[in-house]
C-alpha cells in the first residue's frame, strides 16, 4: 500500500530570520513521504538565500498577499494532504504522522487541528492553546482553544469547495476554509495536544492588526455569517453553554477550582483599584486581561493536572510583572 503524499505549503514574506525553524521542522517529520514549498511574496530580505540552503522547492511571487501566497502554493502541491505553515512557526516532528493517521480512518475527514504552544517575544511569556475533543465539529466558532492555520486538510476536500482562499479578508482565510468544509459535509478530527508551535512578535499579523483587529474581526465575522449562516446560530448556542451548563459542570466537578478562580479575580481587581487612574494604563489592562484569561484557563483544565499546574505558573508570572509594574511606576512618579 502507497504512502500518501503530504504538501507542506510555506507561505513567507521578509521572514529570512524565522524561516530555518520552520523549514527544519517540516523536513525532520517522522513521516516518510512529504514535500516542502516555499512560497516567497515578494520578500526583499534574505529570504531566497536562506531558503535555497534546504531541499525545498522555492516559488518566487510580487507581492500579492498572504492568501494569494497559499493558493500558489496549493497551486504547485502535489500532496493527497496539505498543510499551510507560517514561515515564523514550526510543527512537532510527529504531527504529519498522528493527524494522516486519523484521516485515514474515516475519508470523510476533511481537516484535522492540533494544539499550540504560544510563544510572545514582546511579553516574554508563553501560552498553550489546545482544542477540546466534545463539541469537535463546530467548536471553532465558539470557545475555540487552538489554531485553524496549520490544520492539515484532504486534497479532495478543498478540491471539492470550488473556491479558494479568499484574497478579499484581511485575515481568518484558513478559517474560513475550515467553515466551508464543515458546511460540506466534511468533517473535523481534533488531536488534543500541542503539535504547533505559534509566534507572536513585532511584525507578526497578530501585531500588526492589533490596534484594528476589533473592527477588522467584525467585519470578517460578519462576511462569514453572511455566507455560512448556521455560524452566528450555533455561536449563540456555544456562549449560552458556557455561561449556563459549561460554568454549573465545572461548578458541580471542581467546585474548589471554581471558587478559587473566582476569589482571584476579585482580588487582582480589588487590588488594582488602590492605583487609582493607573487602573486605566494600557499596560496594566493587557496584564488584567492576560490574568483574567488564564484564570478561566486553570478553572477549565483544573482536571488536567499538568495544564492545571502550568497555568498556576503562568498566572504567578502575570501576578508578580502587574504588581512590579505598578510599584515601579508610583516610584517614578511619586
Amino acid at each position: 500500500m502507497s504512502i500518501p503524499l503530504v504538501s507542506i505549503i510555506i507561505p513567507t514574506f521578509n521572514y529570512g530570520r524565522y524561516i530555518p525553524d520552520a523549514i527544519e521542522s517540516a523536513l525532520n517529520q517522522t513521516y516518510p513521504n512529504i514535500e516542502v514549498i516555499v512560497v516567497d511574496d515578494g520578500s526583499t530580505d534574505n529570504t531566497q538565500q536562506i531558503v535555497k540552503l534546504y531541499p525545498v522547492k522555492y516559488y518566487y511571487q510580487k507581492n500579492q498577499g498572504k492568501a494569494a501566497a497559499l493558493n500558489n502554493g496549493v497551486k504547485l502541491s502535489k500532496g493527497d494532504f496539505f498543510l499551510c505553515l507560517d514561515a515564523d512557526d514550526k510543527i512537532a516532528r510527529e504531527y504529519v504522522s498522528k493527524a494522516v493517521s486519523i484521516m485515514m480512518k474515516d475519508p470523510m475527514i476533511g481537516f484535522v487541528v492540533v494544539g499550540s504552544r504560544v510563544w510572545n517575544e514582546e511579553a516574554g511569556i508563553e501560552d498553550i492553546w489546545i482544542p477540546h475533543k466534545i463539541f469537535n465539529k463546530y467548536g471553532l466558532i465558539g470557545g475555540w482553544e487552538g489554531n485553524v492555520g496549520p490544520s492539515l486538510i484532504r486534497r479532495k476536500a478543498f478540491d471539492s469547495l470550488n473556491m479558494v482562499y479568499d484574497t478579499r479578508l484581511p485575515f481568518h482565510w484558513d478559517l474560513e476554509i475550515c467553515f466551508r468544509l464543515l458546511q460540506s459535509s466534511w468533517k473535523m478530527a481534533v488531536i488534543p495536544e500541542t503539535l504547533h508551535w505559534y509566534r507572536l512578535h513585532k511584525g507578526s499579523v497578530n501585531s500588526e492588526l492589533r490596534k484594528d483587529k476589533m473592527l477588522l474581526e467584525k467585519i470578517v465575522e460578519a462576511y462569514m455569517s453572511e455566507e455560512c449562516p448556521w455560524i452566528r446560530l450555533y455561536k449563540k448556542f456555544y456562549t449560552l453553554y458556557q455561561i449556563t451548563l459549561g460554568r454549573a459542570l465545572t461548578l458541580m466537578f471542581h467546585p474548589i477550582a471554581y471558587f478559587k478562580g473566582i476569589r482571584r479575580k476579585i482580588q487582582i481587581k480589588m487590588f488594582i483599584n488602590e492605583f487609582g487612574d493607573l487602573k486605566t494604563q494600557q499596560e496594566v489592562q493587557s496584564y488584567l486581561r492576560d490574568i483574567l484569561l488564564t484564570i478561566d484557563k486553570q478553572t477549565k483544565w483544573s482536571w488536567n493536572q499538568k495544564l492545571s499546574n502550568y497555568y498556576e505558573k503562568r498566572y504567578k508570572i502575570l501576578e508578580s510583572r502587574l504588581k512590579n509594574n505598578l510599584n515601579l511606576y508610583l516610584t517614578r512618579h511619586g
